[in-house]
């Protein structure tokens, strides 16, 4: 007998070939003269494609199915966040908001296709104040328009030009 994977002349006693160490299979002649026929089909041990390229392949649409969604959509508070009120300073109204309120958050409530309300709350250490205050976002064509709307200071509600610039002014650090 001869081993089905090295060809080396097998004594029929042993589990294991001497010479290569392959589990013995065993044939009436050496390798190379005839071969077994294997116990896998050809087209079974052909590699197929591993379960992770699928995986990644499938990430990868989902990634980019996102980005056009995200693209299509409209995002009021990061608008608001990049947008310099110049009144006020020359840096945009999401890094006065990072430097001068603490406790911050942000929310913002659809009203109909072109048209947001976002509220950005947190205490302004200078005023020692809490602050809520609300603005509209209106996109037109390429365009989006914030004015402050409302300002709820300390529990007490203003919508006067004059508190509202206030607490623009609070939010710049001015």
């Amino acid at each position: 007998m001869f081993c089905g994977n090295c060809g080396k002349k097998l004594p029929d006693d042993v589990a294991f070939c001497p010479e290569c160490g392959a589990k013995a299979k065993r044939s009436d002649a050496p390798a190379g003269e005839e071969k077994l026929s294997p116990a896998i089909p050809e087209k079974a041990r052909k590699k197929k494609p591993g379960k992770l390229k699928s995986i990644l392949s499938g990430i990868g649409s989902l990634i980019i199915i996102v980005a056009l969604i995200y693209s299509f959509t409209k995002h009021p508070t990061s608008e608001l966040k990049n947008m310099v009120f110049e009144d006020y300073g020359d840096i945009t109204f999401g890094e006065a908001v990072k430097e001068n309120v603490r406790n911050t958050s942000w929310e913002s409530e659809k009203v109909d296709s072109t048209h947001y309300v976002v509220t950005v709350s947190g205490f302004i250490p200078e005023t020692y104040s809490n602050v809520e205050l609300s603005f509209d976002i209106n996109y037109a064509d390429d365009y989006v328009y914030a004015s402050a709307k409302e300002v709820v200071l300390d529990g007490d509600y203003y919508d006067d030009a004059l508190t509202l610039s206030f607490v623009l002014g609070s939010i710049y650090g001015n």
